[in-house]
């Protein structure tokens, strides 16, 4: 919402495309986790594997969006189409 609402503020109506492309990521980051961790049967140890839940993957994907939130918000001030929007996107 955050990301949304600074982008509003600079002109730009984002926000289907945000959570189109952040749901659709969210649900092919847990589909590949869980084909990842194998959660078939028993193995050598003796216990099965969980596999990842769904929230743990919508949190993990909220915090990566904290950095591009701040740059968002930093572009509200600042034209960062020059030198600073090239280092602070960095």
């Amino acid at each position: 919402v955050c990301l949304g609402f600074s982008l509003l503020l600079t002109g730009k109506v984002h926000f289907g495309y945000i959570y189109g492309i952040g749901a659709m990521g969210c649900i092919g980051m847990y589909c590949v986790l869980n084909l990842m961790t194998g959660s078939g049967p028993a193995g050598m140890g003796g216990h099965r594997h969980k596999g990842v839940d769904l929230m743990r993957v919508f949190s993990i994907q909220g915090y990566c969006l904290l950095p591009i939130t701040a740059v968002a918000a930093v572009g509200i001030v600042f034209d960062l189409r020059g030198w600073l929007g090239t280092i602070l996107s960095l």
